[in-house]
Parts: C-alpha cells; sequence; structure tokens
C-alpha cells in the first residue's frame, strides 16, 4: 500500500485528502452505529422474551438456574458439565440477584456477540455494508436460533466460538502464510477452541471437525500443496483435544453423555413426553 504524505501535496489536494478521509471515517463510525444499535436492540428483545414469564423458558431452562445457584451455594456446578456459560450467567446473577434474570443476559449476551461475529465475518467475505447487516437480521430472527436461546443455551452460545474459528480460517486461507501468521492464527485457533470445549460438546465437535477438515479440502478442492495448507488450525484443534481428553470433567461429560444415549427409554419418554405437553389440559 503507497501511504500519502500530505506534505508532499499542493494545498488544495490537501484539502481534498482531508476531506475525504473525514467522510470515510464518517461512514465507518455510521456503520459501527448501526451494528451497535441492532445488537442492542436484538439484546432488549431477547431478554424481554426469556423473561417474559418469570422464569427460565424451554425444557433445560430450569437446568440452568440449578447450575448457577449451585455455584453461588457451593462453588461448584451441581451436575457436570462444561461450565463457561454457568459462570457468566453467575456473574449477572451476582450483578443482579436474580437468577432468572442472570441466565437471560447470559445466554443473550453470547447470541448477540454471535451475530456481530457473523456479521463480521460476511462483510469481510463479501465486502458489503448490506450484507452484513442482513446476516445479522437473518441470525437474530431465525426461529431456530431463538429456540435455541431459549432452550438449549449451551448450543447457542457456543456458536460465538464457531464464527470465530470461520473467521481465523478466512483470514489464514487469504493472507500469506509466514511463520509469525501461522503462530498468531495457531494461538487465536487453540484459545478459540479451547472456550468452545468450555461452553458445549456438541458445538467443540462440529468446531473440531471443521478445524480437521479444512486442510484436507484445500488440498483436494483448492490443489493447494502441503505447504500452503491451513495445517496450524488442525494442529491448534488436535492440541486442544488432547488437552480436553486429559480434563476429568470432560471425560465425565462425554460418559454421561454417552450412557444417556444409550439409554433406549429416553426415546420411549421423548414422544410420550411431547403427547401429554400437546393434549394434555
Amino acid at each position: 500500500m503507497i501511504r500519502i504524505r500530505r506534505r508532499h501535496l499542493p494545498i488544495h489536494i490537501t484539502h481534498i485528502y482531508i476531506m475525504s478521509t473525514a467522510i470515510c471515517n464518517t461512514k465507518r463510525y455510521a456503520r459501527f452505529t448501526y451494528y451497535m444499535v441492532l445488537a442492542i436492540a436484538a439484546a432488549i428483545l431477547y431478554v424481554k422474551m426469556l423473561t417474559r414469564f418469570g422464569m427460565s423458558p424451554g425444557v433445560d431452562g430450569p437446568y440452568y438456574a440449578v447450575q448457577v445457584l449451585s455455584i453461588a451455594r457451593t462453588g461448584h456446578l451441581k451436575y457436570p458439565d462444561p461450565p463457561l456459560i454457568f459462570y457468566v450467567m453467575y456473574f449477572f446473577y451476582r450483578l443482579l440477584s436474580d437468577v432468572f434474570l442472570g441466565v437471560a443476559i447470559g445466554v443473550t449476551v453470547f447470541v448477540v456477540l454471535s451475530s456481530l461475529t457473523i456479521a463480521y465475518l460476511v462483510v469481510r467475505i463479501t465486502g458489503s455494508f448490506v450484507a452484513g447487516i442482513t446476516s445479522m437480521l437473518v441470525f437474530l430472527a431465525a426461529p431456530f436460533e431463538i429456540r435455541l436461546a431459549g432452550d438449549f443455551m449451551k448450543n447457542a452460545a457456543g456458536l460465538v466460538w464457531i464464527a470465530l474459528l470461520l473467521i481465523l480460517i478466512a483470514h489464514s486461507v487469504s493472507t500469506r502464510k509466514t511463520l509469525k501468521h501461522r503462530l498468531l492464527v495457531m494461538l487465536a485457533s487453540l484459545v478459540t477452541l479451547m472456550l468452545c470445549g468450555l461452553t458445549h460438546i456438541l458445538d467443540y465437535g462440529f468446531a473440531l471437525t471443521i478445524a480437521l477438515l479444512i486442510p484436507l479440502i484445500q488440498c483436494l478442492v483448492g490443489g493447494r500443496s502441503a505447504r500452503a495448507t491451513s495445517y496450524e488450525i488442525a494442529l491448534a484443534g488436535l492440541i486442544t483435544l488432547a488437552v480436553l481428553q486429559h480434563s476429568h470433567g470432560f471425560r465425565e461429560v462425554i460418559r454421561i453423555g454417552t450412557e444417556y444415549t444409550r439409554n433406549p427409554q429416553i426415546y420411549i419418554n421423548i414422544p410420550c413426553s411431547l403427547w401429554q405437553y400437546v393434549f394434555s389440559s
């Protein structure tokens, strides 16, 4: 990029240069304001929606309240689970002295951050402000996202780390690969994947799959050599997997989830519960 020094320009050209720079900065700040206004409006609507009945919504809603109250009373979770979102909810609970409001604000923060991250990713790929705002609106208004935020809150919270990983992948595949660049991307991927693993195991599994498949896709589809692939992201995924596998809490979550899904009774209970919910008086 060629840098223009103002002292090398004639006076009238300097004035035009200053005005054009000011206009660009004004547009940038205006676009940032649009994103912030939309994020704040979405946060208010989500909190209002999640607290309209005075309790946590959904099947799993009370579970989050139980975990937060367990942290407040004993200092640790009542049931083994990735702990990050519960401690975020606990922070808002201590701040507001309302466990249901703390749970609602905690998950709303993650949902809004996910929408901003997705908007940034879309703008980076397309270069369009309209596309970024549209993607943010579509994400926030999607019925499945509203369902996740109102019931499967950890799943909704983990989407922000998946979006961040996609941004790192987009940066990695479009930037010249020096040793410094690879180390920075690997470090950022390590942090992102670890935070994802501390949020929800299914989100982590999806993010890990993406991280491991990227170099393979680059080789097969893009025809790149091994030296040109983004192997640092896959390496970060393998490191986080090795670290989490040595975590007792992570292994306990895997064990409980495996035993739960192997129990055939749950597949009988689900349709019965749905039938009772729909047709009970």
